[in-house]
C-alpha cells in the first residue's frame, strides 16, 4: 500500500495497515513526515516506523501511475532516483 503525504492522518493510516499486516510506503513531498511538530518527536517516530516496517520516502512525489496486472505502477521521483512501486 502506498501513502501519498506523511501528515498524521497518512501517518496514522500506515500504522494502522501495517498493523494489519499491510506492506506500507509512505511518499512525502516535504523534508520530513509530521512537519510542523518538533524536530525530535518525528525523527523517533519515524524510527519505529522503519523498524516495524514502514518504508518512509521523503523529498519525493509521484511522477506517473498506470494499471498492470498485479495492481497499480507507481513512478516515484526521489533524491535517490526514481523507483517503480507496484500496489
Amino acid at each position: 500500500m502506498v501513502i501519498l503525504g506523511g501528515g498524521y492522518i497518512g501517518v496514522e493510516f500506515a500504522t494502522i495497515f501495517n498493523a494489519l499486516g499491510s506492506k506500507v510506503t509512505i511518499v512525502e513531498i516535504l523534508e520530513n513526515i509530521l512537519s510542523g511538530l518538533e524536530d525530535e518527536l518525528v525523527r523517533n517516530f519515524r524510527r519505529f516506523l522503519e523498524r516495524d516496517g514502514v518504508k518512509i520516502l521523503t523529498k519525493s512525489k509521484v511522477e506517473d501511475i498506470r494499471p498492470v496486472e498485479e495492481g497499480l505502477r507507481l513512478t516515484v521521483n526521489t533524491p535517490q532516483g526514481v523507483q517503480d512501486h507496484i500496489c
